[in-house]
Parts: C-alpha cells; structure tokens; sequence
C-alpha cells in the first residue's frame, strides 16, 4: 500500500513537473517550421528520450552525492549573491540556478529575433532557396543540433524530478516502480500537450505567450536555485492563466473580424 501510494505520489508530481519542460521543448522545435505531423512525432521522442534520460540521471546523481552536500562560501557563485540563507545551500541549487540563466538567455535571444524578423521580415526562405542542393542536409543538422539542444534543457529541468523520486522511493528496492512512475507521467505529458499545443501554434501572439511562460519557468528555477521556494501549485496556475488571457484574446480578435465581415457584407448589399 506504500509503495503504491509513493508511486501515484511520484507519478503525479513528475506529471506536473513535466509541464515546464514539455512548453520548453514545444517552443524550440516550434522554431524549426515542421508540419504538424512531424512536430509531434519531434516532440513525443524528444520527451520519450528525455525520459529514458531521466531514468539513467537517477543513477548517476545517486552516486554523484557531492550534489546534495553544502555549497562552497565562494563570493562569485551566483546563486548565493540572491539567497538568504547561503549557508543552506547544496551543489544542486546551483544547477538549478544555472538552468535559470540558460533558459532566460533563450528568452532574450527570441525576443530580439522576433522583432528583427518584425522589423525587417525573415530571410530563412531565401536562404534555404539559396543553399540548392545542400539545404536538405543542412536542414537535417539543424534539426538535430536543435533537438540535441533540447535535450541538454530537458536534463536542467529533470534535475527536480530525479531527486523526488529518490526522495520518495528506493532506488535499491522500487527501482522498477520509479521507471515505471517516470514513463507513464511521460505518456501523460505526450498526451497532454498535444492540446496544449494547438491552443499555442494557433493563437496569434504564439511567439510571445510561449516566450512569457518560459520566463515564469526561469523565475522559477532561478528561485530554487537560490534557496526560495516556488511551488509547482503556483506555477501551473500562472501558465494556467497565460494560456487563457491568450485565449480570451484569440476569441476577441476572432468576434471582431466576423463582426467586420458582416458589417461589409451588409455595406455590399
């Protein structure tokens, strides 16, 4: 009955954990103009990979112990110029706290890509015209460099979930339970953001909402990091509510352009 209960425990919470590095992965390889189709099938095995990635950091952070010892009293490390209590903090804050930079880098990067592509409109499908011959090979290195990108993120954000699974089970007796919890919060999370993404890749303001939740994910990380405490109940709630202020516009703008459409329709006659 323990081990049952730690499981759906487990299964639960590295659900809601997943929720972050889905949208993360969803947005980098939004970035490469794949067909629907193939946007997913990208996104389902980069997750699926994460997971079995995720199964293999449970062994190596179970030996990597230095992770969860304290933290060296050294000035230039970052996470403690925003703590405090420096002193309560262990190696894997630090990781965490560099995740949040990592992610926040990304998020500045977009922003000024986007407006340059506003200001002076995109050259990707001239280039790729000019590349002849060579553009499918190096669309295919793209691609994968983009993915491998993900992935290296995904093991940031899979850093909370491996130890919460260690905090909650054995890894020598219910190692098998702990792989099985991670697989089928996977499934749940393949299957969760397929919604997910639609309501995003069909809003207007796409770019831009996607850019704010992973702002709120680097916040977060970059809290835990520090020694903090940003519950995975509020963040949800955030993103919860950023997809329906997106919504709620999407709809408006809809409602007007039919409204206009009418009002010509009637002009004309």
């Amino acid at each position: 009955m323990e081990v049952m209960l730690a499981f759906l425990m487990a299964t639960v919470a590295n659900t809601v954990l997943g929720v972050d590095g889905g949208v993360l992965a969803d947005v980098q390889i939004g970035k490469l103009g794949l067909g629907e189709r193939a946007h997913f099938w990208a996104r389902s095995i980069t997750l699926f990979v994460a997971a079995v990635i995720r199964v293999a950091m449970i062994f190596l952070v179970s030996s990597l112990a230095f992770l969860l010892e304290p933290q060296a009293d050294l000035w230039w490390l970052p996470n403690r110029w925003f703590s405090e209590h420096p002193e309560e903090l262990v190696w894997r804050n630090l990781l965490l706290f560099l995740g949040a930079g990592v992610v926040m880098a990304i998020v500045i990067y977009e922003y000024w890509h986007g407006f340059q592509e506003a200001a002076h409109g995109s050259h990707e499908h001239e280039a790729e015209h000019a590349e002849g011959s060579t553009s499918g090979l190096a669309r295919g290195f793209r691609i994968a460099f983009a993915l491998l990108g993900v992935q290296l993120l995904l093991g940031v954000f899979g850093v909370d979930q491996v130890f919460l699974m260690m905090s909650l089970m054995d890894i020598d007796t219910q190692f098998g339970w702990m792989v099985t919890s991670i697989l089928v919060a996977n499934g749940i999370m393949i299957a969760g953001m397929v919604p997910i993404s639609r309501i995003i890749r069909r809003s207007p303001h796409t770019k831009f909402l996607t850019l704010s939740m992973l702002i709120v994910i680097a916040v977060k990380l970059a809290i835990d990091g520090s020694g903090g405490h940003f519950s995975d109940g509020l963040m949800m709630f955030i993103l919860f509510m950023l997809l329906m202020n997106d919504g709620a516009q999407a709809l408006r703008d809809r409602l007007v352009e039919k409204r206009r459409a009418r009002d010509q329709a009637s002009a004309v006659a």
